[in-house]
């Protein structure tokens, strides 16, 4: 090999791994402490997420805020939304038949949000499960702890989401 050559591709070399890790070291994380912050209110429905619009727009800087969101025959809607600790979440099934059961991943576990076994916190009498533990129309929780929290619905559970809770 001609010595000549060696230096631009060596240097090649160097912007292409050097670029890898730049981007490496600034790819976004999901772990609570990279999500808290300011939260937009806009819905943008075209990638099926939101930052979280809240039912009761009325302001207020004292109370929790409920948000909606909605289960058809496609899944929930929207997939991922940010809200703040203390707000509420009322999942509502408008599917064309399809039962709906809200429930903490891994399923059948629904472990995540409380630590607790499915068998152990159904019936969720302490409230601190994020489990409708039965199949309904509607289900309401309200997110005390910070992180990211995945969920499915129980019956079909390729029907995911992801609720991200922020301070």
């Amino acid at each position: 090999m001609d010595t000549k050559n060696i230096y631009p591709i060596a240097g090649i070399l160097i912007l292409i791994i050097g670029g890898l890790i730049y981007f490496w070291l600034n790819m976004p994380d999901k772990t609570a402490e990279n999500v808290v912050g300011t939260i937009a209110e806009k819905i943008d429905y075209s990638d099926n997420t939101s930052t979280g619009t809240p039912s009761n727009t009325a302001a207020s800087d004292t109370s929790s805020e409920v948000y909606e969101v909605s289960y058809s025959d496609t899944g929930f809607s929207p997939k991922t939304i940010t809200i703040k600790a203390g707000d509420t979440i009322k999942f509502t099934n408008n599917s064309s038949g399809t039962k709906m059961w809200v429930a903490s991943d891994p399923h059948p576990a629904h472990t995540d949000y409380s630590e607790t076994p499915r068998d152990t916190h159904c019936p969720d009498t302490a409230e601190n499960a994020f489990d409708q533990c039965s199949d309904g129309k509607a289900y309401s929780f309200t997110f005390d702890k910070i992180g990211t929290w995945e969920y499915h619905n129980h019956l079909l559970a390729a029907d995911r989401g992801e609720v991200i809770v922020t301070q």
